[in-house]
């Protein structure tokens, strides 16, 4: 426990502001993860079986983005039920699991996060996990370049978000820095009709546009293009 939290401090080091939102996706969507794991379990065994079954689909995820509290959710929420059982009176959304479990064990991070978690991490790397992580890296980046050609660089269509609801896969989601974040999969209803994408939409950092490549034949009524369908509304 204690490595792992020293690895999630010297994680949240790397970007400002990760930590909030870590904290904020965990409480969202790791809490509900974990009252689902807790309930769906006929005794500890079975909520601990759960627990690792999430920990091994997770790791196997294209990216972690939007998807990595659906795995440590219950992995955490249920530590703390063995050693605070008491952890979930009084929860906020300014609550981090990392802390609560740190208070349970009596474990502070250290001052020394770099040297200390480089120290840790020889115990479990011997040159497969960092090969691992640099070929998900190379991916990653393979991924952001077809992307950013794809629903940046154009031909685009882009819709106005006015009343928008929509679902999607947490599973796969891309970041694109300041120009949004990429849905591989997603069904977006608005106003101006229903968008079916199968291959990719992107939407702006503010929620007011979404974007997917040109379609085929823009006077179409019903316009289609690579990975996606939309069907317009009457008037």
């Amino acid at each position: 426990i204690e490595d792992a939290l020293v690895f999630r401090a010297r994680r949240r080091l790397a970007a400002a502001g990760s930590g909030d939102e870590e904290r904020a996706l965990e409480m969202h969507e790791g809490l509900a993860n974990y009252t689902g794991a807790a309930l769906a379990g006929r005794d500890v065994s079975e909520r601990v079986a759960g627990a690792l079954r999430e920990l091994d689909a997770g790791e196997k995820n294209p990216t972690f983005v939007r998807s990595f509290a659906y795995a440590s959710g219950p992995a955490y929420g249920l530590l703390l039920d063995d050693l605070a059982p008491n952890w979930r009176k009084g929860l906020t959304p300014r609550n981090d699991f990392g802390e609560l479990v740190g208070a349970a064990i009596g474990f502070e991070i250290p001052g020394s996060i770099e040297a200390d978690a480089v120290r840790r991490s020889l115990k479990y790397d011997d040159g497969r996990i960092s090969k691992e992580e640099n070929d998900r890296e190379s991916k990653r980046q393979e991924r952001l370049a077809q992307a950013r050609a794809k629903l940046v660089d154009g031909p685009i269509l882009r819709l106005p978000l006015v009343g928008m609801k929509i679902q999607f896969d947490p599973n796969g989601v891309l970041p694109l820095g300041d120009a949004g974040t990429v849905y591989p999969t997603a069904r977006i209803v608005d106003s101006w009709g229903v968008l079916t994408v199968s291959d990719g939409v992107l939407i702006d950092k503010d929620w007011q546009r979404a974007t997917v490549a040109a379609p085929k034949d823009p006077v179409e009524r019903r316009p289609s293009g690579p990975g996606w369908t939309l069907e317009i509304t009457d008037g």
